[in-house]
């Protein structure tokens, strides 16, 4: 016999034993499926807490911005137009809203929005399980007018007590703070805060991402 055919005869032993072999490692037996259900479910339950906390201090950052947006907004939109302008915050229901308008119009007449556009003129909601924080270390210390709390720029853009004031002029509302201040909450991330600066009198818009740090002094 020729050695070519031999060492054909050879592969095709080689292959129909190896075979069985192949059926017998392919996929897995019943054991090691629950095995790897177990770890995955044990993972899962590890990581499962720290990325919900991620999630929804993502969202309270992302509704923090909203609110520093419409300050800045407001505060742009007084320079502009030469007027004093107004960002109004309240809880809705279970939902924070904002608008940002002419000082002398009434917040309470605009209508509510669905999208997420900054038209002004319009209340638009914050996301799911934020709220406004009124006590503690940090909290809002913007005295709300009957449950709106107003953030009002003159045509300069000071942060001033009434339309008309002019950025030298002394505050004469009650509890006007020289350091105006929104601040949110989750209702899912314990004390965490995350607030909305805004300096007085040179209209100063910051952002601050703990209680601590929400409680500057001017």
């Amino acid at each position: 016999m020729k050695i070519p055919t031999l060492l054909k005869l050879c592969q095709r032993n080689l292959a129909t034993a190896s075979k069985p072999h192949l059926r017998q490692d392919a996929g897995f037996n019943m054991v090691e499926l629950v095995i790897g259900m177990l770890v995955i479910a044990i993972l899962s339950s590890i990581a499962a807490p720290g990325w919900l906390a991620f999630i929804n201090n993502q969202r309270l950052r992302t509704s923090q911005s909203s609110v520093s947006g419409a300050l800045q907004l407001a505060q742009s939109f007084a320079k502009r137009d030469k007027i004093a302008w107004q960002a109004s915050f309240r809880m809705q229901g279970n939902l924070v809203q904002w608008a940002i308008h002419p000082a002398t119009t009434d917040p309470t007449t605009l209508p509510v929005s669905t999208s997420n556009s900054s038209a002004p003129n319009v209340w638009y909601s914050l996301q799911d399980n934020i709220s406004i924080s009124t006590s503690g270390t940090g909290s809002t210390n913007v005295n709300p007018v009957s449950g709106i709390y107003r953030a009002i720029f003159n045509r300069q853009g000071c942060i001033v007590d009434k339309a008309d004031a002019e950025c030298t002029d002394t505050p004469t509302a009650a509890g006007f703070s020289p350091l105006q201040r929104i601040t949110l909450q989750h209702s899912q991330l314990g004390p965490a805060r995350k607030c909305a600066l805004v300096m007085v009198p040179l209209g100063a818009i910051k952002t601050a991402e703990d209680a601590a740090t929400c409680d500057l002094n001017p």
